[in-house]
């Protein structure tokens, strides 16, 4: 059996989210499972400062327009497909979704035997439609499900979820989905890198006028959907009534994003408020030693997401046995909460506020016991290595897979 895939993504940028980093977790595990992986994008040649990946990348160049149009992505495809025993296109609304789902089509024609799958990343999240400051985006996205991506949901062989919540919601937000298969493959991290004194250090550096504060932990994009302005409000809020106790934290908020016209106005708030200058700080996009030593030296981890399908930072969180501060949105609250590795409440201020206020007033005991069950959370539910078998075992279902 040909157990080759190509993994087809928009960008392999390490700011633009999870899935690039969901694809660096999984094709080490697959190759050692018999499934070499390559990965297909619209990145340009000229990415020095992306790390060096240790599998094939076609970096075809960018894309035209909104829908990221490549005239030579088609061609391609129909070169290089019969190489591969299946194909996962990571994301929707775009134009390589379309291309390779027809040209998978267009090859069976022929015999060739390629199987696609997508896997949506939670871009079928009824948020994106609701939410107010995306009502241009979510009319266009209307238009576009029922001109384009219906049917590209409805020609690939089955759709692969991080998490049973974002499978249950994605039949809920467009009418006329009928994908032809449905399977929550989960996603997961590699085990951390073993705490060095180098980490602390760096990721100190990185963020100056901390010292030695305890702190709380958020870190990821600086963008509306991770409801970061409702983070700092409910901080706000909590400083103004915490703020006498002795071992008050900081909030470290650490990202890309903060040039944004989002992030330069959560910024001119911050200013503004002399509780969140003086019990908040911020970094930029964490990585290497900085990036562990910020998760590792945490209280706890904080992501008030409107919608997060998975939350890679998340997991990485629980790796290091911190646990974890989530809004509902996050689709991962819910194994978090069950196996008592963290709190979680309604993204909206009041309730983020109780949630950290909560926080605040457990004891050390308790938050001990928390931070054990963080690592057990992980080790149970949030492996990248688990999560590539259950991915192998989706696309190629007659494939015996074999104990570890």
């Amino acid at each position: 059996m040909n157990t080759r895939i190509l993994h087809v993504i928009d960008s392999m940028d390490p700011a633009s989210g999870g899935a690039p980093a969901a694809i660096r977790q999984l094709l080490p595990h697959l190759r050692d499972m018999g499934a070499d992986g390559e990965v297909v994008c619209f990145d340009g040649r000229g990415r020095a400062a992306w790390p060096d990946e240790p599998f094939p990348v076609h970096r075809l160049g960018p894309g035209s327009g909104p829908w990221r149009y490549h005239p030579g992505f088609a061609g391609w495809l129909r070169r290089e497909l019969p190489r591969f025993g299946a194909c996962i296109v990571h994301g929707l609304w775009l134009y390589n979704g379309h291309a390779t789902t027809k040209t998978v089509l267009a090859l069976r024609r022929t015999g060739a035997a390629t199987a696609v799958h997508v896997m949506p990343h939670g871009m079928l999240d009824p948020w994106f439609q609701r939410a107010r400051h995306r009502r241009l985006k979510a009319l266009r996205n209307r238009i576009w499900w029922h001109v384009v991506e219906a049917s590209t949901v409805r020609r690939c062989d089955g759709l692969l979820f991080t998490t049973e919540e974002e499978r249950r919601l994605a039949s809920t937000t467009f009418p006329g989905y009928r994908p032809a298969a449905e399977a929550v493959i989960g996603l997961g991290t590699d085990a951390p890198p073993d705490f060095h004194d180098g980490m602390r250090e760096a990721f100190r550096a990185a963020c100056p006028g901390l010292g030695e504060r305890p702190y709380l932990l958020f870190m990821g994009r600086i963008d509306a959907k991770k409801g970061l302005d409702i983070l700092l409000r409910a901080w706000s809020d909590l400083v103004g009534t915490e703020s006498r106790r002795g071992d008050m934290p900081a909030l470290v908020v650490a990202g890309p994003g903060w040039e944004t016209p989002y992030g330069r106005g959560l910024l001119s708030s911050i200013s503004a408020d002399h509780g969140l200058r003086t019990h908040m700080l911020s970094a930029g996009m964490l990585s290497g030693a900085a990036k562990w030593g910020a998760l590792y030296g945490c209280d706890a981890f904080v992501l008030p997401s409107h919608q997060e399908n998975f939350g890679v930072a998340v997991a990485e969180a629980l790796s290091c046995g911190r646990p974890a501060l989530l809004a509902r949105g996050v689709n991962t609250y819910i194994t978090v909460t069950n196996m008592r590795a963290g709190l979680s409440c309604e993204p909206s201020r009041a309730e983020v506020s109780r949630m950290l206020a909560g926080w605040l007033s457990l004891d050390g005991a308790e938050r001990t016991r928390m931070s054990a069950a963080a690592w057990r959370t992980w080790q149970e539910h949030f492996t990248s290595r688990a999560a590539a078998r259950r991915l192998l075992g989706a696309v190629f279902p007659r494939l015996t897979l074999h104990g570890d």
